[in-house]
């Protein structure tokens, strides 16, 4: 979208400025994987180093292999409680 102000477009300047701020995932499963593409940015200052990248990715890896707790009702339902019939 554009909005013409003096002769200026200002919507393709945002649109052109927008393509260049960095932007955060788009799904929890594309999160993992952004470490490794922003490595050199995490890296400066010192702050991250490669090791730190690989742990985290890593758990997150094992995180998204482990059963959680919907999962697991699905297959080993709790037990249905015994009533009295007094």
């Amino acid at each position: 979208m554009s909005t013409a102000f003096d002769g200026y477009s200002v919507g393709a300047a945002a649109d052109e400025e927008e393509k260049t701020i960095p932007q955060a995932c788009s799904s929890l499963d594309a999160a993992p994987e952004a470490p490794d593409k922003d490595r050199d940015f995490l890296k400066t200052g010192g702050v991250f180093t490669d090791a730190c990248i690989e742990v985290t990715m890593k758990a997150a890896t094992r995180c998204r292999a482990s059963t959680h707790l919907p999962e697991f009702r699905m297959y080993c339902p709790p037990p249905i409680a015994e009533t009295s019939g007094d």
